[in-house]
């Protein structure tokens, strides 16, 4: 039996744009804002989502990565919505 690490299978993510205006939690994915948009002026942002792996290579069973991340780009769309308080 061998020893996991934590870090084993962990994904992590992080925005390749738009930094300025919205967050992302690296360990959940979670995506938040950072200012108050007016939906007037503007109700659509492209999005960029990396999302990194640190498992091992599926290229060679049973072999690192080599410390390299298996990475993915996930262009999003996001429309904002009108909320009452």
């Amino acid at each position: 039996m061998t020893s996991l690490s934590c870090n084993f299978f962990q994904i992590s993510y992080e925005l390749e744009d738009h930094k300025d205006l919205f967050a992302i939690d690296p360990l959940t994915g979670s995506i938040t804002t950072r200012v108050v948009f007016d939906r007037e002026e503007r109700d659509f942002y492209n999005v960029k989502v990396v999302a990194k792996d640190s498992s091992e290579s599926s290229l060679t069973p049973g072999g690192p990565n080599r410390g390299e991340q298996v990475s993915s780009a996930i262009p999003m769309a996001l429309h904002l919505l009108c909320t009452w308080s």
